[in-house]
């Protein structure tokens, strides 16, 4: 039986640096930018947000900082609850909710704009989630402009 649990473990181990290897996603409250002029250079998105509870709904505002040589617009800045949290018994989706940032913004070459988006623990939200942290990754779509 304690084989059996070893190598469940070491399998799921590997299972788990396999897909993150795969996945290639971004940590926590940070992501890459889709450019449509495909220039290879780098854009990043950071933020968080603290002091959620059942029924709060607080800012995060995100930073969108632009290393390119060149001028871009950014439509929206977007996020997407993963469905894992740190805490078993509570579901990312299911207990918090994110309103996306619809200002537009234009970001000269090496430069920053700041996003604010809307984060929300749902009132009905699991008492597991006490304490719990959530994944968001961050989108947005820019062109050269």
């Amino acid at each position: 039986m304690r084989l059996l649990l070893c190598i469940a473990v070491v399998l799921a181990a590997i299972g788990g640096v396999a897909a993150a290897a795969a996945r290639h996603q971004p940590p926590a409250h940070t992501g890459p930018l889709e450019l449509l002029a495909k220039t290879g250079k780098t854009v990043t998105m950071k933020g968080s947000v603290a002091g959620l509870y059942p029924g709060a709904a607080k800012p995060m505002v995100v930073t969108v900082k632009n290393a390119n040589k060149f001028t871009i617009k950014v439509a929206a800045v977007k996020a997407k609850v993963a469905a894992k949290t740190t805490l078993a018994g509570c579901a990312g989706p299911a207990n918090v909710k994110v309103k996306s940032s619809t200002k537009a913004l234009k970001i000269a070459k090496g430069k920053s704009a700041k996003a604010t988006l809307t984060v929300s623990m749902l009132p009905t939200a699991a008492n597991a989630c006490q304490g719990a942290k959530f994944t968001l990754t961050l989108s947005a779509k820019a062109v050269k402009g």
